[in-house]
């Protein structure tokens, strides 16, 4: 009488999250694309990834805003710098990114999550 075996299949334990990806963005008096901005990066913490974001010396009270949502969402990595360019300002965060993937993310950009894992 033969046995049948059954294939074992690895799980990915992962599946459907970021964990391994970190988000890079940069400010300057950016407020009025805050809304949408907090929208895309609160699915992307849910979902496992890390944020870090440099202001680089806003004066239009997006700082405070950022300290506010870093206090709320444990992923969210907020830094204030003062007029670093926008390229340093990203090298800056990028100098601190401790997964294997990363993405940019603007302001004004708008991603779903769904098409990153």
């Amino acid at each position: 009488m033969s046995q049948a075996r059954s294939k074992i299949v690895p799980s990915r334990t992962n599946r459907g999250t970021l964990n391994e990806l970190t988000v890079l963005s940069s400010s300057f008096n950016k407020k009025e694309f805050l809304n949408s901005y907090f929208l895309v990066v609160e699915d992307l913490i849910s979902k496992g990834a890390k944020v870090l974001l440099v202001d680089d010396g806003s004066t239009d009270g997006s700082v405070e805003i950022f300290t506010q949502f870093a206090k709320l969402h444990r992923g969210f990595n907020f830094f204030a710098e003062q007029k670093m360019g926008h390229a340093s300002a990203l090298n800056y965060v990028l100098e601190r990114v401790e997964t294997e993937f990363f993405i940019f993310l603007d302001m004004d950009d708008c991603i779903q999550s769904d098409n990153l894992i």
